[in-house]
């Protein structure tokens, strides 16, 4: 295969000290999301198999009661389950891979936008990233997006030193494929887009616009056939009109933009001390600053990324959720790396560390992953919500539930345990029966998650002790589980 043919041709040119920096670096990459893979089930991923993944095929790519189904990743996570069995490594399975996946493209892009150097920080940021560790255990689409993302960088900067006709029939499935998986591709597609237009007008190429144009068209057609099955169910209102993606108002928008794009950053740092992220931040900020003396083209992405994102939000008017704009992480890590190199020329006194570039990326993936994994921020952040002593509580449940007993949970909660409900063979009708008809009510809270009793018991008759006798059944590190049994209740 040609592509094969190019990467060990590749191979051959990386120094010796690189290669063995990015042998590290893979290692590390695999390792910590390895680490993280069995971590209990989230509640997005849990309504993913629920409602899609364990349905047949045409109801899986057809149903879209909600965003949470990511088609592409929904078809690809069903071919998985259909080959493994329904465990949770073998649903996050396709996100596992498109994750470990990003770390040599996200180098690959580096090093064609910034040069050797600023890519193997950007491999070493990628590769220990939390959040990035995060989805790629986490059976949804995101890491699907990215790599996407990454793909159309890589095939955009081919595209702008000489246009090629197969190469834009490849833009244009990687695009409809990422919008197939969620349609929030939409951001980072726009941004490549952009800025290879812009590149093709300062470059003089503008006969290269009709090429460009007409792979987006490809595309779009591409995609909107994919999305087929969902139009002729529900139609186009299920895509466009969900409360997820509905327009709010100005002063609405704004504020909650302000909050998410924190909270964006913010994740970016997951599992590292403030006194690291800070600096990582810093290097960013000094890159862009300086993003013209180290970027291989004319025109920077990180602007087309800004000027086509702020468009969107503009006409759009919606905050989106922080894990949107993970598509941007890898370009960020890139940015970090062009940073610390531009540090350590300019330092004198680090001049030590700039001839050992390839040794201080190693151990920066190192000491980063060291820090993700030790600090358990993983398995304990809340993103997508959690339920931690969900197979505890199911298998538990296993052993006293009886007939007529109704198991009350609330989201976060009630995916998870649902999900191991259905591992331990447990019949969903204690997750469904009518309230009014059980003998015992089994109320789970979620204490991590911020749970009371009255946020899972909406009716406040039920907690009446003069109706209700009310027993601790379980406690475990981060929820209580209770029985309230019917006083008058037949025998």
């Amino acid at each position: 295969m040609p592509l094969l043919g190019e990467l060990r041709a590749f191979w051959r040119t990386v120094p010796r000290d690189e290669r063995a920096a990015l042998a590290v670096i893979g290692v590390v990459a695999i390792a910590l999301r390895l680490l993280t893979l069995a971590q209990p089930m989230r509640h997005d991923e849990s309504i993913t198999y629920l409602e899609f993944v364990s349905r047949p095929l045409w109801q899986a790519l057809s149903r879209y009661s909600d965003p949470n189904n990511h088609l592409f990743h929904t078809l690809l996570a069903k071919g998985s389950v259909a080959l493994f069995g329904d465990s949770p490594w073998a649903l996050r399975l396709p996100a596992f891979v498109a994750g470990l996946a990003i770390v040599p493209a996200g180098y690959a892009v580096a090093r064609m936008l910034y040069g050797a150097r600023a890519a193997l920080i950007a491999a070493a940021l990628l590769a220990s990233s939390g959040v990035l560790a995060l989805y790629s255990t986490n059976a949804r689409g995101y890491t699907i997006v990215i790599l996407a993302f990454l793909v159309l960088v890589l095939i955009g900067g081919r595209l702008i030193r000489e246009s090629n006709a197969r190469l834009w029939a490849a833009f244009a499935l990687t695009a409809a494929l990422g919008v197939w998986t969620i349609p929030v591709m939409l951001f980072p597609l726009g941004a490549v887009a952009l800025w290879l237009g812009l590149s093709f007008v300062v470059d003089g190429r503008r006969r290269e616009l009709g090429w460009l144009a007409a792979s987006l068209a490809a595309g779009a057609a591409l995609t909107l056939l994919a999305y087929g099955p969902v139009f002729s169910r529900t139609g186009v209102a299920a895509l466009a009109q969900n409360k997820f993606a509905a327009s709010s108002v100005w002063t609405q928008f704004l504020a909650d933009l302000a909050i998410t794009s924190f909270a964006a950053l913010k994740s970016w740092g997951l599992g590292l001390p403030p006194l690291v992220s800070l600096p990582l931040m810093a290097l960013i900020v000094l890159a862009i600053v300086r993003h013209g003396q180290y970027s291989a083209f004319r025109v920077g992405l990180p602007l087309a990324a800004y000027v086509w994102s702020a468009w969107l939000l503009v006409v759009t008017h919606r905050a989106p959720f922080p894990r949107i704009w993970l598509w941007f992480a890898p370009i960020a890590a890139a940015l970090a790396g062009v940073g610390l190199v531009y540090v350590l020329e300019r330092w004198k006194r680090l001049a030590p560390l700039a001839e050992r570039l390839p040794k201080l990326a190693g151990a920066i993936a190192i000491a980063a992953a060291s820090s993700v994994v030790y600090s358990l921020a993983v398995p304990y952040s809340r993103d997508t919500g959690t339920f931690i002593d969900a197979r505890e509580t199911a298998h538990h449940l296993s052993e006293v539930l009886r007939q007529g007993d109704r198991v009350l949970a609330i989201p976060p909660t009630s995916g998870p345990l649902a999900y191991y409900f259905r591992r331990e063979g447990l019949d969903t009708t204690y997750l469904h029966l009518d309230e009014a008809q059980a003998r015992r009510l089994v109320i789970v809270v979620n204490e991590a998650e911020g749970e009371t009793m009255s946020d899972v018991v909406r009716e406040p008759a039920i907690i009446d002790t003069s109706r209700f006798s009310i027993t601790l059944l379980a406690e475990r590190p981060s929820s209580k589980v209770y029985v309230l049994e019917r006083r008058n209740a037949p025998k």
